[in-house]
C-alpha cells in the first residue's frame, strides 16, 4: 500500500509540473503575440506614419508624404520604404516637394492677374517640363549654339532678320522648361553654350515660351515664376529680365511673319 501511495504520488507530482510548463508555455505565446501586435499598430499609425499623414490637416499630398518620408510613416515603419520609393519616378519626388499642403506654391501665394497664354503650361506637373527639356536636349544640334551665347538685343535682331534660317529651339515648352533650368542653376544643359549672362539666355528662353501676341511684362516674370516654384528675383531684376524677354518675343513676332500667327504648330 505503501508503495502504490508513493507511486500516485509521483504521478501526481508529474502531471502537476507538465500543468505548470503548459501554463507558462501559453502565458508566453500570449505575451508574445500581444508585443507583435503593438509593435504592428506602432509601425502603421505612430510618429507620423500613414494615418497620421492624411489626418494632419495637410491634405492628400502631405499623405503621401507619411508614405516615403525618410525615416517615418508608414514605408519606413513597415519595412517596404525602399519598395515605395523606388515605385516614385524622380519627377513625383520634386513634385512633392513643390508642393504644400496639397496646393501649388503660386495658389498659397498668388500670382499677379496677367494674361499668360503658351505659359500656362508651367502649371502642368513637373515630369511635362522634365520631358520637354529632355525632348530640347536630343533635339540640340551644335548650329543652334550661335543664338544662345548672344545677348538677348542680339539673339533679338536675328529673331526678326533671320528667323527662316536660325537654327534653334522652336517648341514653346521645351524653351520654357530650358528657362526653368536656367533660372535654377545659373547655367545651361546645352553643349558648348557660354552664355552673355544668365539673364540673356534665360531671357531668350522666356521670350520664345511666350505667346508671340502677348507682351511679357514684369508681372508676366513674377506670375510664372511663381508658378514654377522658382526663387523671387529683386524688383530690378524682374524688371531687367522682362524688358529682355520682350525683345525676344516681338522679335519673333516680326520674324514670323503676319501670315502665320496662327501657326498650328506653335512656332
Amino acid at each position: 500500500m505503501r508503495v502504490k501511495t508513493g507511486m500516485m504520488s509521483s504521478i501526481f507530482s508529474r502531471l502537476a509540473t507538465a500543468i505548470v510548463v503548459i501554463a507558462c508555455a501559453g502565458f508566453l505565446n500570449t505575451a508574445m503575440a500581444a508585443h507583435s501586435e503593438s509593435d504592428h499598430s506602432g509601425g502603421h499609425g505612430g510618429g507620423g506614419g500613414h494615418s497620421g499623414g492624411h489626418s494632419d490637416g495637410g491634405g492628400h499630398d502631405s499623405g503621401h508624404g507619411g508614405h516615403s518620408g525618410g525615416g517615418s510613416g508608414h514605408s519606413s515603419a513597415s519595412g517596404h520604404g525602399h519598395g515605395h520609393d523606388t515605385a516614385r519616378s524622380a519627377s513625383r519626388r520634386v513634385e512633392n516637394r513643390i508642393f504644400r499642403g496639397g496646393r501649388p506654391i503660386w495658389a498659397q501665394e498668388g500670382i499677379p492677374e496677367v494674361e499668360l497664354g503658351r505659359l500656362n503650361v508651367g502649371r502642368a506637373p513637373p515630369f511635362v517640363l522634365a520631358r520637354a527639356e529632355n525632348k530640347a536636349l536630343e533635339e540640340y544640334t551644335d548650329d543652334m549654339a550661335e543664338l544662345y551665347q548672344l545677348s538677348a538685343e542680339n539673339a533679338a535682331n536675328l529673331l526678326q532678320n533671320n528667323f527662316d534660317e536660325l537654327a534653334r529651339i522652336h517648341s514653346p515648352v521645351q524653351n520654357l522648361a530650358l528657362y526653368r533650368d536656367v533660372m535654377i542653376f545659373n547655367q545651361t544643359q546645352l553643349p558648348n553654350v557660354a552664355p552673355s549672362s544668365t539673364y540673356d539666355l534665360a531671357a531668350i528662353f522666356l521670350g520664345s515660351a511666350s505667346d508671340k501676341n502677348i507682351p511679357v511684362s514684369k508681372d508676366t516674370v513674377i506670375a510664372i515664376n511663381r508658378i514654377l516654384g522658382l526663387v523671387e528675383l529683386s524688383p530690378d531684376d524682374t524688371a531687367i529680365l522682362a524688358t529682355k524677354a520682350e525683345t525676344v518675343r516681338s522679335a519673333i513676332l516680326i520674324g514670323h511673319g503676319e501670315d502665320q500667327h496662327s501657326d498650328p504648330a506653335g512656332n
